[in-house]
């Protein structure tokens, strides 16, 4: 996941979504997603320099056919 970020870093940018299988694009959801969003930002914050300011979110998705009916991921977008 951080070498992602880090290539996104080095090119035009990109956006890493946690939650979703990548196969698929089912949308999973994590258990605890402010959990996981303070798990990703003090990743990249211990791991990664020189450092990066990436965008973190989380979206909510309802009614998604392909997975729960309520689900959360995280997306980490890095723009250039």
């Amino acid at each position: 996941m951080l070498c992602t970020l880090v290539a996104f870093a080095n090119t035009a940018g990109g956006t890493l979504v946690i939650g979703v299988e990548d196969r698929t694009k089912r949308v999973w959801g994590l258990a605890d997603p402010l959990k996981e969003e303070e798990r990703l930002a003090n990743l990249i914050s211990d791991r990664i320099a020189p450092r990066l300011v990436p965008t973190i979110e989380i979206v909510t998705r309802f009614g998604n056919i392909s997975g729960p009916a309520t689900s959360q991921a995280i997306g980490a977008s890095l723009t250039e």
